[in-house]
């Protein structure tokens, strides 16, 4: 499920790693709202374990993390590349995980592309720059110094 973040009570998805005792790692799922504290979520997700697991007896939280939606990122950012002036008049092969831009349609070769864009290369910028500032929106540039904005989704 995509949700689109804004601050206030949105429920995100996050990933719980926890293990009890000496046992392996495990990986639950939960839904909380953006912004609370690691000791919240540590609480959120005991209580999520409780009620999935039926018992937090010896329980170990590892990690928390926010689940992103890479793919929904993915096909906004290749939406708006595609529609920039500065791709306009090319051909876009979309095969890979990069847009390869081509003056002609029957060019697919990497080395013959005039312009290539990594789609994975801007989700990564996306989350980093919500994860270093908080910010739901981050700048995707691209030709120098020209940029457009793509919002984070969870």
């Amino acid at each position: 499920m995509t949700t689109f973040i804004s601050h206030g009570t949105t429920q995100v998805e996050y990933i719980i790693w926890w293990h009890r005792g000496d046992g392996s790692t495990q990986e639950t799922s939960m839904h909380a709202p953006l912004g609370l504290s690691y000791e919240e979520l540590k609480d959120e997700a005991m209580s999520t374990i409780y009620h999935k697991h039926g018992s937090t007896r010896g329980v170990q939280i590892d990690d928390i993390a926010l689940e992103y939606d890479r793919d929904a990122m993915a096909e906004e950012i290749r939406n708006t590349v595609k529609s920039l002036d500065r791709y306009k008049d090319y051909y876009c092969d979309e095969s890979n995980p990069y847009m390869l831009f081509f003056y002609d349609q029957g060019d697919n070769a990497l080395e013959d592309a005039k312009e290539v864009f990594d789609v994975s290369e801007a989700i990564e910028s996306v989350i980093h720059q919500y994860e270093e500032t908080g910010n739901m929106t981050a700048e995707i540039r691209y030709d120098g110094l020209k940029y457009f904005i793509q919002d984070v989704i969870f």
